[in-house]
C-alpha cells in the first residue's frame, strides 16, 4: 500500500496520540512511530480496496461503515442481517485508533439510527417467522444503545408490542397510536395487545424506555388523554349520543367501565362518550344522552311495567341498580315521571298504528293501567308548556272504544269521543257514525280531551248531533235500543231534530221534517199509500213529542216544495206522477203566491211540470231528429213556444203554459239560457254535418240563433269559448249553397280565398262578425305596396310600328324557345329597353350582332308566360296579369308571377318588376301558407319591395 506523510494535515497533537497508540502494540523506534502514525492518519482517505464487507465484497476505508469495537454486538448482528452493502463487520485493525479522527464511518449510535429509518420493513422481517434473526434481548440491546448514546428512538423500528409485532417509535403527536407499559394485563384485553409493551420487557425497561423522550410509549393510560385512546378502540368509541353493540362488546364496555373509573374517570370530561351499558342487550349511551331525557332511568328493576315496555320498543333504558357509580338519578315526581314518559314515546308519533305490533299486548294493558293511574287535571297542567308532549299522549292507544258494533282494544284518546254517558256504550254505540270511535266517559280519558281536544267530550246536544242513525231498513231488534235514543232525543233536544231519527212505514229512519203526521187528513189523502212519508206504527205512541222535533202536522207552504221534490223523487224512480204533477203544477200555476219563499234554483231541476210530447212541427224533414221528452220534466227542461227555434232539441213543450203571474214570479221559466242555446247549435250542426241536411227552416233556425247570440254575447261568451273545438259556424254565403260548418278559429274575415289552414268567411257570417270573432275567429290584414313607378315615355307612332312588324312576323332577328313554344322579336327593340340585352350588345359574346338571326339561350326552367309577358311589355308598355278563378288557381297564378319576376330580375327590367309586386298585393296572394316561400323567393330574387310586403304582411297577421 502506499502511503504519503500527511501534509498540512492534523495537528501535532493528533500525530502524537497515534505514536502513542502504536507503542502500546510494540512499535520500537520512533521511525516506526512515525509511519504508524502516519498510517493510522491516512487509512480513512485511502481509495485502495483494504477492506471486505459482510457480503464479501472489497471496498476502501472511505466508503465503509466500519463495525466499532465499542459497539455491542447486537448492533453488528443487526446491520449483518439487514444487509448493508457497505458495512465492514471485521475490520481487522484496532478501531479504538480513530477516536481522534472523524472521517473513519463507524456503527456509532447516530449512523445506526439513519441506517435503521431507511429500512424499517426489513429491520421488523428480522422479528418474524419461526426463527428470527433477532431476538427481544438483542432488541433491548440495541434501544438501550441507542438510549445511552442519546439519540432519539423516533422513527426506529425496535419497539416491541404485546401482539409480538414489532413497529416504528413514534413522537407524541395528535396521529400517534400509543403503547402502555403499566396496566397490560387489562389494557390488552380492553383495546387489544397491540396498545401494550411487550410483556417479555420487564417494567423497569420499558419504564425506562417511556421517559427517553417524547414518544407513542406510555407509562401508564393518561384519563385526560381517554378520548383518543377510546376512538382507536374496538369497537370506535367517538363522540355520539348512543352506540349499537354485540353481546361481547356490551360486557366489554362494562369492564372498560370499571377500569376507567379505577383509573380516576372524570365524568365531566367524556359526557358525549357512549360508556354506559344499557339494559336492551346491545346497546351503549353516553352520559349526556342519559340526562338529556331521552333514556329511561331505571330504579325498579326490569320488572317495571315501563321498563318492559320500553325494553320491547328499544328505547335505552339505564338500570340505576347494577350502575350505582353511575352520576345518575330517577324521577321523584308522578308529573316528572310522566313527562318523561312521555318525551321517550314521542320519538313513534309518526309510527304509533304500528305499536302495538312491536310490545307484548298483556304488558301493554299493565303499561296503560300504570299511565292513566298518572293522568289528573294537575298532572296534565305541568305540561301545558310544551303541547308535542300532549300530543304525544292524545296518541297513545290506551283506552277501549266501540266503532259501531265493533270493539277496539288500546284506542288512542285523540281517535275516540268520550260519551256524556256510563250505561251500556256497546248498545248505544252502532248508532254512531262508522268513521267515530266512542268512548265510555272516565276522569283520566276527560282530562286528556279537555286539553288536546275538548270537542270531543260530547255534551247530550254534541251526543245528538253525531248520532248516525242510516237510512236503511231497522232490524225490529233494534228497535227496543232506537226507542232509548228517540226518548233521551224528546227529553233533552230542543227544537227540530234534522238528523235521521224516527222508522218510517218501512222501517227506514228518517228525519222528523220527513214524516207526516198520519191524523192530518190532507197528508194522508195527499200521500195516500205511500207508508214511507209516516211513522211506523210501532212508535206511533210517541208522536205527539215527535211533532217538536219536526213531524209535519200542518199545512204550510213550504210543504209544497216538499210535493214537488216528492214528485220529482217518485218520476226519476220510473212511478207513473202525471196525476200529482197535474195537481201541483195547476196549483202553482193558479196561486203564484203560495210558492213564496221557494227560489227558482230550488226547484229548477225538480220534475213536475207536465209537458207536451210533440216534436218540431215547421219542417217535418227535422221531426225525426226531435228528441222524445219524459211526460213531466224539471224547469230546465221546458220552453215556451217563442223560443222553441232556439232550443228544440234540448226542451220540451209545455202542455199547459205558465201564467203571466208566475212568469212575474219566475222569469226564467221556459226563456233560454246561452248554455242550452249553444248546445243546442252543437246539437244541430252535429246533426248537419252527420246527415247532410240542408233546409230553409233549418237555415232560419241558425239565424235566430246567431241573432240571439249576438244580443246576448256577454252571457254567451264562456260558452262560446267552451264551443270553441266544435264546428258551429255554418260557412256559405246562402241557403242553396254548399253548407260547411267550421270551428271559429278556422274563419277569416277579408281573406281573398280559402287557405290550407283557414277559410274565408261568407256572406251569411259576415253579419255577426263581432261575434265569431270574438269566438275565436281572425281578420286578414294585407300590407300596402309603396313603389316608386316611373312611367316610361313611349313613343306611340314607334311602337305601333314594331307592333306592326311584330304581328305581321316581319324582320324577327331574335328567337326564343321556352317550354317547346317558339317567340320572336327584333334585337335592336329588346336593346334599347332591356338592360341585360344592351349590355350583350356592347358584349357581342354571343355574336347577336354578327349575326343575321340567332336563338337566345334562356336560364334553366324559364316559362313561356315569363318570357311572353316581358315581350309584351316591351312592345305594348302594359303588363296583363291573370286572375285567380278558383282556390287552386291561386297557386299557379302565384307561380307564373314569381316566374316571371325571376326573369325580370334576370334581365332588369326594373319598371315592370314593380308591376309584378303590385300584381301580387292586388290579387292577395300571399297567405299564411305559402308567405315564408314567397319571401324567401323574394330573398332569393333580390326583390326587396316584395320581400318587405311578406314580412309585413306577417307581422299585421300575428303570424311571426
Amino acid at each position: 500500500m502506499h502511503l504519503a506523510w500527511p501534509q498540512g494535515g492534523k495537528d501535532d497533537g493528533e500525530v502524537m496520540g497515534a505514536a502513542a497508540l502504536y507503542r502500546q502494540l510494540g512499535g520500537k523506534d520512533d521511525g516506526e512511530v512515525m509511519v504508524a502514525a502516519a498510517l493510522y492518519r491516512q487509512l480513512p482517505r485511502v481509495p485502495e480496496l483494504v477492506l471486505r464487507t459482510v457480503n464479501g465484497q472489497r471496498i476502501s476505508p472511505k466508503d465503509a461503515i466500519v463495525h466499532l469495537k465499542r459497539t455491542p454486538d447486537a448492533v453488528k448482528k443487526l446491520l449483518t442481517n439487514l444487509p448493508l452493502p457497505n458495512y465492514v463487520a471485521e475490520p481487522h485493525f484496532d478501531t479504538k485508533f480513530f477516536r481522534f479522527w472523524g472521517e473513519l464511518h463507524g456503527d456509532s449510535p447516530p449512523v445506526v439510527s439513519r441506517i435503521l429509518r431507511r429500512s424499517v420493513a426489513a429491520v421488523q422481517a428480522m422479528f418474524g417467522g419461526g426463527s428470527p434473526a433477532l431476538t427481544l434481548e438483542d432488541l433491548q440491546v440495541i434501544v438501550n444503545y441507542f438510549i445511552d448514546g442519546f439519540e432519539s428512538l423516533i422513527g426506529i423500528p425496535l419497539l416491541p408490542l404485546g401482539n409480538g409485532k414489532v413497529v416504528t417509535f413514534e413522537g407524541d403527536n395528535p396521529y400517534r397510536a400509543p403503547v402502555f407499559v403499566r396496566d397490560r394485563e387489562m389494557i390488552g384485553k380492553l383495546f387489544g395487545s397491540h396498545r401494550v409493551l411487550n410483556p417479555a420487557i420487564d417494567l423497569e425497561t420499558g419504564t425506562r424506555w417511556s421517559k427517553s423522550g417524547k414518544l407513542n410509549l406510555y407509562h401508564h393510560i393518561i384519563i385526560s388523554e381517554i378520548r383518543d385512546i377510546l376512538k382507536t378502540a374496538n369497537p370506535s368509541i367517538t363522540a355520539r349520543q348512543q352506540q349499537k353493540v354485540t353481546a361481547d362488546q356490551l360486557q366489554w364496555t362494562r369492564e372498560l367501565l370499571v377500569f376507567l373509573v379505577g383509573q380516576g374517570l372524570k365524568w365531566d370530561n367524556v359526557t358525549d362518550l357512549p360508556l354506559i351499558p344499557t339494559m336492551n342487550g346491545d346497546l351503549t349511551v353516553s352520559l349526556g344522552h342519559a340526562r338529556s331525557g331521552n333514556v329511561w332511568i331505571c330504579a325498579e328493576g326490569g320488572e317495571s311495567p315501563i321498563t318492559k315496555i320500553f325494553l320491547q320498543l328499544q328505547i335505552p333504558v339505564v338500570d340505576l341498580q347494577s350502575n350505582r357509580s353511575l352520576p345518575l338519578k330517577g324521577w321523584t315526581t308522578t308529573s316528572q315521571t310522566l313527562r318523561h314518559v312521555l318525551k321517550l314515546l314521542q320519538q313513534f308519533d309518526r309510527a304509533i298504528p304500528a305499536l302495538l305490533d312491536r310490545v307484548r299486548l298483556d304488558d301493554w294493558a299493565r303499561f296503560a293501567t300504570r299511565l292513566r293511574s298518572w293522568i289528573r287535571e294537575s298532572t296534565l297542567y305541568s305540561l301545558e308548556d310544551d303541547r308535542t308532549l300532549l300530543d304525544t299522549l292524545a296518541n297513545l292507544p290506551l283506552y277501549d272504544g266501540w266503532q259501531g258494533a265493533q270493539p277496539h282494544r288500546f284506542v288512542a284518546s285523540s281517535k275516540v269521543a268520550m260519551l256524556p254517558l256510563r250505561e251500556d256504550i256497546p248498545n248505544i254505540a252502532p248508532f254512531f257514525p262508522l268513521y267515530m270511535i266512542v268512548a265510555a266517559k272516565a276522569s283520566d280519558l276527560e282530562a286528556i280531551l279537555s286539553q288536546t281536544a275538548p270537542a270531543k267530550v260530547l255534551s247530550f246536544a254534541k251526543f245528538f248531533k253525531h248520532l248516525n242513525i242510516q237510512r236503511s231498513q231497522l232490524p225490529e231488534n233494534l228497535y227496543p235500543s232506537l226507542r232509548v235514543i228517540i226518548n233521551l232525543v224528546i227529553d233533552r233536544y230542543k227544537g227540530q231534530y234534522m238528523n235521521p231519527l224516527i222508522p218510517n212505514g218501512d222501517g227506514i229512519p228518517k228525519c222528523p221534517k220527513e214524516l207526516y203526521d198520519h191524523r192530518n187528513e190532507l197528508y194522508a189523502l195527499q200521500f195516500k199509500g205511500r207508508q214511507d212519508l209516516f211513522v211506523h206504527s210501532a212508535f206511533r205512541d210517541l208522536i205527539d213529542g215527535m211533532i217538536p222535533l219536526g213531524v209535519r202536522h200542518e199545512f204550510f207552504p213550504k210543504d209544497l216544495h216538499e210535493f214537488i221534490e216528492t214528485v220529482d223523487i217518485d218520476a226519476n224512480n220510473g212511478q207513473d206522477v202525471m196525476e200529482r204533477a197535474k195537481w201541483v203544477w195547476n196549483h202553482i200555476n193558479n196561486s203564484p203566491l203560495s210558492i213564496g219563499g221557494i227560489d227558482y234554483g230550488m226547484i229548477r231541476e225538480r220534475r213536475f211540470i207536465p209537458c207536451r210530447r210533440t216534436h218540431y212541427s215547421p219542417d217535418p224533414q227535422l221531426t225525426r231528429y226531435a228528441p222524445s221528452f219524459e211526460m213531466v220534466v224539471s224547469p230546465d227542461e221546458v220552453s215556451l213556444d217563442e223560443y222553441a227555434s232556439l232550443l228544440w232539441t234540448l226542451r220540451a213543450p209545455f202542455d199547459v203554459a205558465p201564467t203571466a203571474a208566475l212568469k212575474r214570479v219566475y222569469p226564467e221559466i221556459g226563456r233560454p239560457t246561452a248554455e242550452h242555446v249553444i248546445q243546442h247549435l252543437i246539437n244541430l250542426s252535429s246533426y248537419i254535418s252527420t246527415h247532410e241536411l240542408q233546409s230553409e227552416t233549418l237555415f232560419q233556425d241558425l239565424q235566430h240563433i246567431y241573432e240571439w247570440l249576438r244580443r246576448n254575447q256577454t252571457e254567451a261568451q264562456q260558452y262560446l269559448d267552451l264551443a270553441s273545438p266544435h264546428p258551429i259556424w255554418l260557412n256559405v254565403d246562402s241557403v242553396d249553397s254548399p253548407w260547411i260548418w267550421c270551428t271559429a278559429d278556422r274563419l277569416v274575415f277579408d281573406l281573398s280565398h280559402d287557405t290550407k289552414q283557414s277559410f274565408r268567411a261568407r256572406q251569411f257570417l259576415c253579419e255577426y262578425r263581432e261575434l265569431i270573432m270574438a269566438a275565436g275567429a281572425q281578420r286578414y290584414r294585407y300590407a300596402t305596396i309603396e313603389t316608386e313607378q316611373q312611367e316610361v315615355s313611349h313613343s306611340e307612332k314607334g311602337l305601333a310600328g314594331w307592333r306592326e312588324l311584330r304581328q305581321r312576323e316581319i324582320l324577327f332577328d331574335i328567337w326564343f324557345k321556352p317550354e317547346g313554344s317558339v317567340i320572336g322579336a327584333h334585337r335592336g327593340l329588346l336593346a334599347a329597353l332591356i338592360p341585360h340585352f344592351a349590355q350583350v350588345v356592347d358584349d357581342d359574346s354571343s355574336n347577336i350582332i354578327s349575326s343575321r338571326s340567332v336563338e337566345y339561350q334562356l336560364p334553366d326552367a324559364t316559362s313561356a308566360f315569363a318570357v311572353r309577358s316581358v315581350i309584351d311589355y316591351v312592345y305594348t308598355g302594359t303588363f296583363s296579369c291573370p286572375a285567380p278563378t278558383q282556390n287552386d288557381d291561386v297557386t299557379l297564378v302565384l307561380e307564373r308571377l314569381l316566374d316571371l319576376l325571376k326573369l325580370v330580375r334576370t334581365w332588369g327590367v326594373s319598371d315592370l318588376e314593380a308591376k309584378i309586386v303590385a300584381a301580387i298585393g292586388e290579387l292577395k296572394l300571399v297567405d299564411e301558407d305559402n308567405c315564408d316561400f314567397v319571401l324567401k323567393q323574394a330573398e332569393t330574387y333580390q326583390s326587396t319591395t316584395l320581400a318587405q310586403y311578406c314580412m309585413k304582411t306577417k307581422e299585421l297577421n300575428g303570424w311571426i
